[in-house]
């Protein structure tokens, strides 16, 4: 940035020499550089994720959360009462046909996932969760799979229901949809139960199981478990729950790092809940009575049904 220096607007005697001309340097700053304004791009955030803290999700209104003391808060709400619930999840090749997995073989591995819902505080919704682990195939989440990965959030799951106008040549051809269980309905809707009367006290830590809602104030039967902290859910998902072991934590985020996927669908296995249910208190303080759990689905040691 150059400035001429007119000296015919001052009263100098004629000996003064011609017009100064005077440089300013001006200060240049790069992506990167640290500290300032970076307009539509925020405050330094690619310096602060190349530090390791996270995308511009995570530094923005985010960036002030403790994990640590989210997490010791759901551990209060969770002790005031809960139950204990099981999803057994077999590892399937996507060669397989058959729409329900009936037709795959003994060989196949099966990972167990614990979970724990706060059923005093939040009944409603829990009441819903439990019917559909309790319910049979079509109705429940028996035989439904875990249909999505998303990077850095978790897995979803919970595509329970097919419309009967499809048609039911290739199952495979009838795209699911999450539908509550018949009992709990609104009468304004035909796949959606109310939950206006639960309120959003559980934050989406790591490990937390939230329900995702078609509407405000409304949930059906797609759930998400978070294999990271997920922040931007808050006040917008309605958390459940959350994985009860570090074995169930680590399968989880085993899947979510290690599956390959097609605009987030997993393409090389299929992730199918073979079996569900809840857990009495002699089968949770034992993982080992109905099957043997695994640590991790990668150094081969599966669960084996007994």
């Amino acid at each position: 940035r150059i400035h001429h220096y007119n000296n015919s607007m001052q009263t100098a005697p004629s000996s003064r020499l011609p017009a100064a001309i005077v440089v300013v340097a001006t200060s240049r700053r790069y992506l990167g550089s640290g500290g300032g304004a970076r307009g539509a791009r925020g405050h330094g955030w690619w310096v602060n994720f190349r530090a390791g803290k996270g995308g511009r999700h995570l530094q923005g209104e985010y960036s002030h959360l403790d994990v640590e003391a989210l997490q010791a808060w759901n551990d209060a709400v969770f002790s005031l009462g809960s139950q204990m619930a099981y999803l057994d999840v077999r590892s399937e090749p996507v060669a397989i046909e058959d729409g329900d997995g009936s037709g795959v073989g003994d060989d196949v591995p099966v990972y167990r996932l614990k979970l724990e819902l706060a059923t005093a505080v939040l009944p409603k919704a829990t009441e819903n969760f439990i019917k559909l682990i309790q319910a049979e195939p079509g109705i429940g989440y028996s035989s439904s799979t875990l249909h999505r990965v998303e990077k850095k959030v978790g897995l979803m799951g919970g595509l329970v229901w097919r419309p009967e106008n499809e048609p039911k040549a290739n199952p495979n051809a009838v795209v699911p949809v999450g539908k509550c269980h018949p009992d709990l309905t609104m009468p304004t809707s035909f796949t959606n139960m109310d939950v206006s009367s639960e309120h959003m006290v559980l934050s989406h830590v790591p490990g937390v199981l939230t329900m995702l809602s078609p509407r405000v104030h409304e949930i059906d039967s797609r759930f998400l478990l978070c294999s990271h902290h997920a922040p931007h859910l808050d006040g917008k998902s309605l958390a459940i729950g959350r994985l009860a072991d570090e074995d169930s934590f680590e399968i989880l985020q085993q899947w979510e790092s290690s599956l390959i996927t097609a605009k987030g669908r997993p393409t090389n296995v299929t992730l199918r809940i073979a079996q569900c249910g809840m857990l009495d208190d002699e089968e949770t303080s034992n993982s080992n009575s109905t099957i043997t759990a695994a640590p991790s689905p990668t150094d081969g040691n599966k669960m084996t049904e007994s």
